[in-house]
């Protein structure tokens, strides 16, 4: 499946560029070829990035094949792009993360199996300083629970009402996507699931 993946990618008009996440290539498209002499490459610390560098507008994001995750940069030329709706510069500019935002995102990631701090930062894309404090909360009002702890590494898993915690934020970001036509088979969905 992955080799179907990158062959698809690399047949693609538009400029995608794929790495690793120790930024060896891994495949480019048809439309990445130009550009594959410019420095172009920034390496990111969140989920994604939106820059301008040697008149190239790049938006980069983690995708995930088969559970392996890679970094994916679509390249424009600033002249190619006609108009926008913000100044580009106000596009450029990372969305910060608010705290429930980080919070659900790690009650997420605990949600498949108990994690380290280290797992949970990996997975989340934020900081392990971040996830620990965070980790402290979530603790304090008994949605996690440390079930490990040694002088290295701390284990966390979610308590049952960080469980119920986790269907509510898949129910509410189901929501947010479904169309009204399609809430008879949204609520068929989550009475199946919960």
């Amino acid at each position: 499946m992955t080799k179907e993946v990158f062959s698809f990618i690399e047949g693609l008009n538009e400029a995608y560029v794929i790495y690793d996440f120790n930024y060896n290539l891994i495949a480019s498209s048809v439309g990445a070829k130009k550009y594959m002499n410019v420095d172009f490459l920034e390496k990111i610390e969140s989920d994604n990035k939106k820059y301008v560098k040697n008149n190239l507008f790049i938006i980069v994001f983690k995708i995930n094949i088969n559970n392996i995750g890679y970094f994916c940069y679509f390249i424009q030329e600033l002249k190619e792009i006609k108009e926008t709706i913000k100044d580009y510069k106000e596009t450029i500019k990372e969305t910060k993360r608010t705290f429930n935002e980080i919070r659900e995102r790690i009650l997420i990631s605990l949600y498949s199996k108990k994690k380290s701090i280290n797992e949970i930062s990996i997975n989340t894309g934020v900081n392990w300083k971040s996830v620990e404090k965070h980790l402290t909360f979530l603790v304090g009002k008994g949605l996690v629970e440390e079930v490990c702890s040694t002088e290295y590494i701390r284990i966390f898993d979610l308590t049952k009402i960080g469980c119920e915690g986790v269907k509510l934020i898949e129910k509410r970001e189901l929501e947010r996507f479904v169309k009204k036509e399609d809430q008879c088979l949204m609520e068929n969905y989550i009475n199946k699931e919960i």
